[in-house]
């Protein structure tokens, strides 16, 4: 590397030879090429002077907060977005300034604003997702959906019911708003095809079973008759299914035991506590409690212990007493 270092230095002075330097002091005496003018901001707002006087919107630290042309975009946002603070359409294209795209990534410059994001950015804060597909507030809803379903992209509870945005039903149609997109469904119509039928009662996957009739969640834990345990959590979260299996058993084919089990709604604690065994091939247990929430909401809860473990425990006494 050292030699390489050596041979670039050597070239760079011959090709320097003959060449006039300017002194250090030549140089500080030559205007600085493509240097930005600073712009005078007196009243310290955030906006030029001068840009203020062009428009006339008068001097001092509140014009940078007021909206003179009522289009839902301060003086300042204007300014940084190089618009009309004294037109509603800049460009006159019928599309009010505030709903304009600048960065393209299908949020308006206000909905960006509102959700104190970067209207001149498709990354605010460049983390690779585009910020219109961002869950800052964590409600399984997408900024973009936020606003097709008239929730706060700030807020997890925009009303403050204790149910989050993206479990809120916005057309009441027993499905929740973060299922319908993911789904494909539209969340501010129950019947998203106009065909008729509600989309719940739609079979989206045409597994013979009502979309509100799915499994949403899944929770199994069992321990059999000799201690060992197996657990599963199956959850349909945002646009993907989720699956944490830990078996300790050895049940056959553990990856297809969600859809093996082909739960719907309205189905008893004993018909459950019977599939399950059935499936799991598992015909005595000591432990087993089961939550299922379906895409409706409702739920179902089985909790249950067996003896078996005590009749081991008198088996071992008479052996001790013999």
């Amino acid at each position: 590397m050292k030699k390489i270092v050596g041979v670039t230095l050597a070239t760079s002075l011959i090709l320097s030879q003959g060449v006039s330097i300017a002194s250090a002091a030549d140089k500080a005496a030559q205007p600085v090429k493509n240097a930005k003018a600073v712009q005078a901001d007196k009243d310290k707002n955030g906006i030029p002077d001068s840009w203020q006087k062009k428009y006339n919107l008068g001097y001092g630290k509140n014009v940078a907060s007021k909206d003179k042309d009522k289009d839902g975009l301060s003086n300042l946002q204007e300014y940084q977005l190089n618009l009309n603070p004294n037109s509603k359409n800049t460009d006159k294209d019928k599309l009010l300034d505030g709903k304009e795209d600048y960065d393209k990534d299908s949020l308006t410059n206000l909905e960006e604003i509102q959700a104190k994001m970067n209207p001149k950015k498709a990354d605010s804060d460049k983390d690779g997702i585009k910020d219109a597909n961002e869950d800052n507030d964590h409600d399984e809803l997408y900024t973009k959906e936020e606003y097709i379903v008239g929730t706060n992209p700030l807020v997890a509870d925009s009303d403050k019911d204790g149910i989050v945005d993206g479990e809120e039903d916005k057309d009441k149609d027993s499905l929740g708003n973060a299922l319908e997109f993911a789904i494909d469904y539209n969340p501010v119509s129950a019947d998203s095809d106009r065909d008729g039928i509600k989309d719940s009662k739609e079979d989206k996957d045409r597994d013979g079973i009502v979309n509100a009739n799915e499994v949403k969640k899944l929770s199994i834990a069992l321990k059999d008759a000799e201690g060992d345990k197996f657990k599963l959590k199956y959850k349909l979260k945002k646009h993907k299914m989720t699956v944490d299996i830990k078996d300790g058993i050895g049940i056959a084919d553990t990856r297809t035991i969600v859809e093996r089990l082909s739960l719907s709604y309205g189905i008893t604690a004993e018909e459950l506590t019977l599939k399950v065994k059935e499936v799991f091939g598992v015909t005595e247990f000591e432990e087993l409690e089961i939550e299922v929430e379906f895409m409706n909401g409702k739920e179902l809860e089985v909790e249950e212990e067996f003896e078996i473990k005590e009749d081991k425990e008198d088996e071992e006494d008479k052996e001790n007493e013999e």
